[in-house]
């Protein structure tokens, strides 16, 4: 059966949206996208809240 994504705030980790990807449903470029980081922009801070997808529960 397929379960629904949807979006949560999570704090972004030292790993940056690598280790973020692999807990999320979407890439690590799709993340980046979806925070407006993908041209180049300044990552976010390490505890900072940032989008991700998840599948829901």
């Amino acid at each position: 059966m397929a379960r629904p994504w949807k979006v949560a705030l999570r704090p972004y980790p030292a790993g940056g949206f690598a280790e973020m990807a692999k807990t999320s449903v979407i890439s690590e470029a799709q993340l980046k996208l979806l925070n407006g980081r993908y041209g180049g922009e300044a990552l976010p801070k390490v505890g900072e809240r940032v989008k991700t997808v998840i599948a829901a529960p």
